[in-house]
């Protein structure tokens, strides 16, 4: 049996289709869309690495990419229902999520 849980304080790669880590990392999207400096809504597009660490929880660092949609911040409730129109921003996310205290917070965010 292979062991794949971290060790305490060590960055480990994760499969970016782990149920967990994609729950948590997209219940933050509306967040990192709003960091951005744009009128237009922006939305996961890929993830292409991700980490995980335990801590006092867990901390996940994600690479990603970012993408620009047609709709405008101000005109829209739903996100998903919002099309990219094919330019991406490459993104970096640090998420630390405490499940028994029902927290998650986003720690750095930033695009290139």
């Amino acid at each position: 049996m292979i062991d794949c849980q971290p060790n305490t304080g060590e960055y480990k790669d994760l499969d970016v289709n782990d149920k967990t880590f994609r729950k948590i990392f997209f219940s933050l999207e509306r967040q990192m869309d709003d960091r951005l400096d744009s009128n237009i809504v922006h939305r996961i597009a890929k993830i292409r690495q991700a980490q995980i660490q335990v801590v006092s929880g867990i901390k996940y660092r994600a690479a990603f990419n970012f993408g620009e949609t047609n709709c405008q911040k101000t005109n829209v409730k739903d996100i998903k229902s919002c099309d990219f129109n094919g330019k991406y921003l490459s993104c970096f996310a640090e998420i630390w999520s405490q499940s028994w205290l029902n927290k998650t917070v986003l720690l750095h965010f930033t695009c290139l």
